[in-house]
């Protein structure tokens, strides 16, 4: 990552909700995103990755024996075992998956749909100021993509957490495969209490994941941390007093090689709404 720039917004310009337009006060929003973008011109972007907040979406891991080679084929197949399996209305959304697959074995699917009326808020308004929306998803996915190269030197099952003010989402994944997602809001309150929260939520999430199943083959071993709230570090002590499970801290994004990232490739900002609520930052 090359470059960040922030900027606060004021309550009541975004609202980070599945089924309801997101974009509160377009023109505001539009006036502080391009003060950003003008501030990154010099590396003449005209592609972005947009990272929304995991509340946006709901998110599903589910196992197939098999899979249709044709992709409508596939996403009938996939909407219609979210439709069954999952308790939230899938009408108008937008459906975008991840396929994994250890050799021989089942296909998992990471699935991620969101609200074709939210996603296009979002894509018209950076289309607005000139610049091309090519990728949309999770914060917490594109972080852990960001992150690959540092995550895959680690040899076996790791959980990852991502926290942002007002929410967590934690995960357990490999190099080759995902077993768990788990998102949960943490309403903002006291710094105390909501770094207690947070601890209690991860640990939580860690601790099911690894008592689910008494047939998986291993827990995860090792925690690594990311996020945009303050205090990781007392996060990842509390974590690591409370499941005596080995915790990293990871580096912030900005100077951190992404998985792909090439000498000469061309620059793309990646527009994060991440913390759009009240008083957030994009």
């Amino acid at each position: 990552m090359l470059a960040v720039e922030t900027v606060d917004l004021p309550e009541g310009v975004v609202e980070e909700e599945y089924a309801v337009p997101n974009i509160l006060d377009f023109k505001v929003l539009a006036d502080r995103l391009g003060d950003c973008l003008g501030r990154l011109s010099r590396f003449n972007a005209r592609r972005a990755a947009l990272s929304l907040p995991d509340g946006v979406f709901r998110i599903h891991i589910l196992e197939f024996d098999e899979l249709p080679p044709r992709a409508a084929d596939r996403e009938r197949l996939l909407r219609w075992r979210l439709e069954k399996a999952a308790a939230f209305d899938m009408a108008g959304t937008v459906l975008r998956y991840r396929v994994f697959r250890r050799e021989g074995g089942p296909y998992t699917l990471l699935a991620c749909a969101a609200k074709a009326a939210v996603v296009s808020q979002y894509e018209s308004l950076l289309t607005d100021l000139g610049v091309q929306p090519w990728s949309i998803g999770p914060s917490s996915f594109h972080a852990m993509d960001h992150y690959a190269t540092l995550l895959h030197e680690h040899p076996q099952s790791f959980a990852f957490a991502y926290i942002a003010d007002d929410a967590i989402s934690a995960m357990v994944a490999d190099r080759e495969n995902i077993f768990f997602y788990r998102w949960k809001e943490v309403r903002r309150t006291a710094a105390d209490d909501s770094r207690l929260r947070v601890i209690r939520e991860i640990s939580d999430s860690i601790h099911f994941y690894t008592h689910r199943d008494r047939a998986q083959q291993s827990g995860a071993d090792r925690l690594f941390l990311a996020g945009t709230a303050a205090g990781l570090d007392a996060v990842a002590e509390g974590v690591r007093s409370s499941l005596s499970i080995d915790v990293s801290v990871l580096p912030p994004m900005i100077g951190v090689a992404a998985a792909g990232d090439a000498a000469g490739d061309a620059a793309m900002p990646v527009v994060s709404a991440a913390l759009l609520g009240a008083g957030g930052t994009v």
